[in-house]
């Protein structure tokens, strides 16, 4: 039996890693391939360790400084050594300069991983910083995000062999640096299409919902999404619809639930705004098989958010439901490719819009959700995305 190649991957997750990116792509669909060596930080801030994963191993950094320093160390260490068929970095942007210099002092091929663009979220959240008279926050962010833009783009970038990014506009990014884009793969955030399974799933009874109509939004209400906008939205469209109600389901603070409420109570709807609890993923598919429609908001208006894959309307999508998005470079060709979104603005007239187009529209017939089900799964599902990388690490790793 031939050896199985041995990748090493430094990441900025933590351990254990629950991102399905993570979780489905590499420790369920890549690992049968390839076996893994894991560089993470620890979730609960524990001492450093090894644990295993798979066939392989994941090298835990504990709390502080000096140990995620030692941790790279003997990671280095171990590439020099010549463990490694393969080293790549996934977000860690600061030090994947040095692991580019030793894959190739090794002669190794050295991949980065661009999942989101940090250094450039660095020199946004600086700009803000300053703006909010925080100099000492600004100063620090920016010198991170310059730091890491130098790592980046000079040096890690240009040294690898093969570039993995999240979206087809993070690729033109990438490639308006000089970057050929030959050496560039877009791996968007895909779907886990043996959990969205719409009809192995009753709608929720909820007695909150009765028997009126129901708007959902799943997920979190974090200012960077701007919530007020599609509240304000969905508060003009409910005003002139009685039949219909808001239920928001997720973790929220005070503080969030009140930029949600605010456009609700001035039209004396506030009765009309279900927040739900977090929940499991089963019980929250419960709630989006009840929806009449789901709700994608996701800002563009910033390169950083423009270059995401929002995963909430192809989740929605593959639940065969009627959804509401707004114009964003990878919900336009989710949007296409389901047919079962109203796209619009990202400004309230805009999705209260869309929101009457959708409720004009009525439940997808059986026809539209078989469409909407099958392009997620030629397109969005792990086992799609699996065989997409496993070209390219076959393609780097040949001798």
């Amino acid at each position: 039996m031939p050896r199985r190649p041995r990748i090493l991957v430094t990441a900025r997750d933590t351990h254990p890693a629950f991102r399905v990116d993570i979780t489905r792509l590499f420790h369920d669909g890549l690992a049968a391939e390839y076996d893994f060596d894991w560089l993470m930080r620890d979730e609960a801030g524990g001492a450093s360790r090894t644990d295993p994963q798979g066939r392989g191993t994941v090298h835990v950094m504990g709390r502080g400084l000096p140990a995620q320093i030692r941790g790279h160390l003997g990671a280095l260490g171990r590439v020099l050594a010549g463990r490694y068929d393969a080293v790549q970095c996934r977000d860690t942007f600061l030090v994947a300069w040095a692991y580019a210099l030793a894959a190739r002092a090794r002669g190794r091929p050295f991949v980065y991983w661009m999942s989101y663009p940090m250094e450039e979220g660095y020199l946004h959240r600086a700009r803000d910083s300053f703006r909010s008279r925080k100099i000492a926050a600004g100063l620090v962010r920016g010198a991170i995000g310059l730091a890491g833009r130098a790592s980046l783009f000079g040096l890690a970038l240009p040294l690898a062999r093969h570039i993995f990014v999240q979206s087809e506009q993070m690729k033109r990014d990438i490639t308006r640096r000089r970057i050929p884009a030959a050496r560039i793969t877009a791996v968007p955030m895909g779907v886990d299409c043996d959990r969205f399974t719409p009809d192995s799933l009753a709608p929720a009874r909820d007695p909150a919902y009765a028997e009126r109509k129901l708007v959902l939004y799943t997920g979190t209400l974090d200012a960077s999404r701007r919530m007020e906008v599609p509240a304000e939205g969905v508060a003009r469209f409910c005003a002139a619809n009685p039949a219909w109600v808001f239920a928001l389901i997720g973790k929220s603070t005070e503080a969030e639930r009140a930029t949600v409420l605010a456009p609700f109570e001035a039209r004396g709807l506030a009765d009309r705004v279900i927040f739900q609890p977090f929940m499991a993923l089963e019980t929250m598919l419960t709630h989006v098989r009840r929806a009449d429609i789901c709700l994608a908001p996701y800002p563009a208006d910033i390169p950083m958010l423009a270059s995401a894959t929002p995963t909430k309307l192809v989740e929605y999508a593959a639940m065969g439901r009627r959804v509401v998005a707004n114009h964003h470079p990878d919900q336009d060709v989710v949007a296409k490719g389901t047919g079962l979104a109203e796209m619009c603005d990202f400004t309230a007239p805009g999705f209260a819009a869309a929101l009457a187009r959708a409720a004009q529209a009525g439940p997808p017939s059986a026809a539209e959700q078989a469409r909407a089900g099958t392009w997620v799964r030629d397109a969005r599902s792990y086992a799609r995305l699996t065989a997409l990388v496993a070209a390219d690490y076959a393609a780097l790793l040949q001798p």
